[in-house]
């Protein structure tokens, strides 16, 4: 190579070192073009997103191939359901031939994964590059397409005869060849209701105080039959056994609310309590107030005979509801991919691809632009599925959820801080909050391995103080990016806690708000987005309740998109691989290779086995009916990739 370039002229000499001098600012500006803010999208107005997703931040073969069985599962279960209801074949009968071709199509590519994985050479008449065009270009990615389609297109032709709200029965007809959730049958438990809020989607809610909110007057002669002997609301109070969740910031939202084919949707900004038992074993909820406003609607409590109690029954259900909005809007789709596209904008634009920051961190934004940009375009958007489900009109919904990702307080929002500020930090007060303890250990293995990795590449203080891409990095981040309250980056321990918490957000806490999604939300009567009957009456009944619920048609696109949202578990976390096939490793450098990352996968090896362990122990001591393994680092994406 040298000989040669030796031999040409030496202008054209001259010219190649030139070039070759130019490249890496080449590639910089190169980057700049293909990553650029925007913040005037029309269904998230002033969120700063990418401009564009460009070619590597787009799917991969791999990604697909996870993708394309769940689809095809739920492609089953809709043509078991039309022949549950008589329609003619025509309506599915090119969908049945298309689901045979992907499905070979998916059994060629696991072969050839497997193999690739194994280390062995692809079979020659089983091209790899030729099965991934295929896949991410051709008939694949094309029949995918076919098929989502039919699904979310399929509400026309039931939407007559499921327009109304059904009964669990009917609900339940809904999952013909995809398994029910088990929480189908817990609906009415006054237990699982109070496991939703420390094993649920949101997690991020409850709080223990000692003094009760002004605007929640609990009437101490309407509490006292659900205290033992010798206790009371006070001595609650006093132990820090009493919790509440309060959905003050849905105010807004309730207040700008939509239809859908006629019938009104609702939505409360409710507060609920609970008790914890004085053994500290046992959470129930004692006390539910359905509007901000105490002259609004009166303080609802469960009767002895919950099973015919429907006034508490709805009660709940409001608060299912409103945590729906809660969970999806704020915590899932503001505070994870929201806030992770920041990140990736920034680090793509500020730093060089030979920077450790941006080796370290690029493998966690795999897939967030991408799957944003969906989300932007259709989820939320017009006549998409959360203005459908959900119960605000799109445009509310889509300020609330823009709103709420612009205030998002960086510092505030650390692990750590969040259970601190909620007082359920210490396990002594809350002994049964799994998402507390999970979480906080695989924070812990994040954050030693982010400190074994800087520690090779930043000898001191003054070295972070010194690095000019870093502090480029941080105020494209707070500046273009408008993530607030990062702590300043003047030394090492603080840049290790930064990145800590943008890699624990796109992994960790992405998965523990994300995955519940199939297991606990795909049956609507549980957790929906709207109410859709106004009923807070003294007498309510089960058809009442049954009326709250939501119509059949938007009970089966939610059980679609959630299905889906919640079943592809692409690369877990410590997977570190480039996003072109043959998919090699990411790290080169052997003082990562040879030390810190094994370190890191071995010590996440181990706390999924501690993490099994310690399920079985406190399932059993807190007598659980929701299993929580959300946070076993085996089901934790390394990103944002769903």
């Amino acid at each position: 190579m040298f000989y040669k370039i030796l031999a040409l002229p030496l202008a054209a000499n001259i010219g190649f070192m030139v070039t070759m001098a130019l490249l890496p600012y080449k590639l910089f500006f190169s980057k700049m073009a293909q990553y650029q803010w925007r913040d005037d999208f029309p269904n998230l107005n002033g969120v700063p997103l990418s401009k564009r997703v460009p070619y590597n931040d787009t799917p991969t073969f791999e990604w697909l191939t996870l993708l394309t069985p769940v689809i095809i599962d739920l492609a089953g279960n809709t043509i078991a359901i039309l022949k549950s209801l008589n329609k003619p074949p025509s309506l599915y009968r090119d969908i049945e031939k298309e689901l045979h071709k992907l499905t070979q199509l998916c059994g060629k590519a696991d072969n050839a994964l497997k193999d690739l994985q194994q280390g062995k050479e692809v079979n020659i008449f089983l091209n790899l590059d030729e099965l991934s065009d295929t896949f991410t270009k051709g008939a694949g990615i094309k029949g995918l397409r076919r098929i989502i389609t039919f699904i979310h297109n399929i509400g026309p032709e039931i939407q007559k005869e499921w327009v109304k709200s059904g009964n669990f029965e009917e609900y339940q007809t809904l999952f013909k060849t995809i398994k029910l959730p088990k929480v189908a049958s817990l609906i009415e438990s006054n237990k699982v209701f109070a496991e939703l809020r420390v094993a649920g989607p949101n997690p991020m809610l409850i709080e223990s105080i000692s003094t009760l909110p002004s605007n929640f007057p609990l009437d101490k002669a309407n509490l006292d039959s659900l205290f033992e002997q010798d206790d009371s609301l006070s001595k609650a109070l006093q132990d820090q056994r009493i919790f509440i969740c309060n959905y003050k910031e849905l105010a807004t939202l309730a207040k700008n609310t939509g239809s859908f084919m006629g019938r009104e949707k609702y939505l409360y900004a409710p507060i609920a309590a609970f008790l914890l038992s004085r053994d500290r074993k046992t959470l129930k909820p004692i006390a539910i107030q359905c509007h901000q406003n105490s002259t609004q609607s009166p303080i609802i409590t469960p009767k002895p005979d919950t099973t015919t109690d429907y006034r508490w029954q709805l009660a709940k259900t409001i608060v299912n509801y409103a945590d729906g909005n809660y969970h999806e809007l704020f915590v899932h789709l503001s505070r994870t991919h929201l806030v992770i596209e920041a990140f990736a904008v920034a680090t793509h634009r500020t730093l060089n691809e030979g920077h450790p920051l941006f080796k370290l961190l690029v493998p966690h934004f795999e897939g967030t632009l991408f799957i944003n940009s969906q989300a932007e375009s259709s989820l939320i958007a017009p006549h998409g599925p959360i203005d459908q489900i959900f119960a605000g009109n799109i445009s509310s919904t889509q300020q609330a959820a823009a709103e709420n990702r612009l205030n998002f307080d960086f510092q505030a929002a650390m692990l750590h801080n969040q259970l601190k500020a909620r007082n359920i930090n210490d396990d002594k007060v809350l002994p049964y909050f799994p998402y507390r303890d999970d979480a906080t250990q695989v924070w812990q293995t994040i954050q030693t391995w982010v400190q074994d990795y800087i520690d090779i590449y930043y000898e001191s203080d003054e070295s972070v103080i010194k690095d000019l891409e870093l502090k480029d990095w941080y105020n494209e981040v707070t500046e273009s990016g408008k993530i607030h309250n990062i702590p300043a980056i003047t030394n090492k321990a603080t840049l290790i806690e930064v990145l800590t918490m943008v890699i624990f957000t796109a992994s960790a806490q992405h998965a523990a708000v994300n995955f519940p999604q199939r297991s606990l939300m795909t049956y609507a009567p549980v957790i929906t987005g709207a109410v859709w009957e106004k009923i807070i009456n003294d007498q309510v009944t089960k058809k009442d309740w049954l009326n709250a619920m939501p119509p059949l048609v938007l009970a089966f696109l939610q059980q679609a998109v959630l299905y889906t949202l919640g079943s592809v578990y692409y690369r877990p976390l410590g997977e570190y691989k480039q996003n072109h096939v043959p998919y090699k490793d990411w790290f080169k450098d052997p003082k990562v290779t040879n030390g810190p990352l094994p370190k890191f996968q071995n010590s996440l090896k181990q706390l999924e086995k501690e993490m099994l362990q310690t399920i079985t122990t406190r399932n059993k001591k807190f007598n659980v009916d929701l299993s929580y393994g959300y946070l076993l680092p085996s089901r934790i994406p390394t990103s944002i990739n769903i």
